[in-house]
């Protein structure tokens, strides 16, 4: 009978080990301890209409202010492009009809060596990654998985009341971009 205990123990002992050198790795798998190392390169990206702001909020599904609560992830996509998933606080829906709280992947981010990695067009360059606690106009596009990636070169664009009034005309004046669209899991 004692043999059965030690077994059982040393099986629920290994299993918890298991466990918890999954919740590591997941854990540093997010990227978040990735440091920054102070250097910057660019992805460049191709946009199409990429000055035409009428286009650019046609083709987006959604247009909002929003308080950058924190950042959640650091992560990668597909062809190993830096992302960055952030939840925001959403104080005003300008184009379609989103959660007060909701999670974006940003087109940018750090790579594994902690270089930022920022986008650039042939006119547009990324100046910098969204900061925690600053309010801005986003433009986001539904993914086939329920999500919002912000859309490339127009994801941040700082909020002022004069800022607003312009997208508020972009929106009334937008371009038709026929696309396949897909509708966030966020939307209310």
């Amino acid at each position: 009978m004692k043999k059965k205990k030690i077994i059982i123990l040393s099986i629920l002992v290994v299993f918890l080990i298991v466990m918890i050198c999954g919740v590591i790795w997941y854990f540093n798998n997010r990227n978040l301890n990735y440091k920054p190392n102070g250097k910057l390169n660019y992805d460049i990206v191709i946009v199409n209409e990429e000055t035409n702001p009428y286009y650019q909020i046609g083709f987006a599904d959604y247009v909002f202010i929003g308080k950058v609560n924190k950042e959640i992830e650091r992560t990668f996509s597909a062809d190993g492009s830096a992302r960055t998933i952030y939840e925001i606080a959403v104080t005003e829906n300008l184009k379609g009809n989103l959660k007060n709280i909701i999670e974006v992947t940003y087109p940018g981010g750090y790579d594994k060596e902690g270089t930022l990695i920022l986008h650039k067009g042939d006119y547009i360059t990324d100046e910098e990654l969204p900061k925690i606690g600053e309010t801005y106009i986003f433009i986001g596009i539904g993914q086939p998985d329920g999500t919002i990636l912000l859309q490339d070169l127009y994801t941040d664009i700082p909020y002022t009341e004069e800022n607003k009034e312009k997208y508020l005309d972009y929106i009334t004046n937008q371009e038709n971009v026929d696309r396949e669209r897909f509708k966030s899991t966020y939307e209310n």
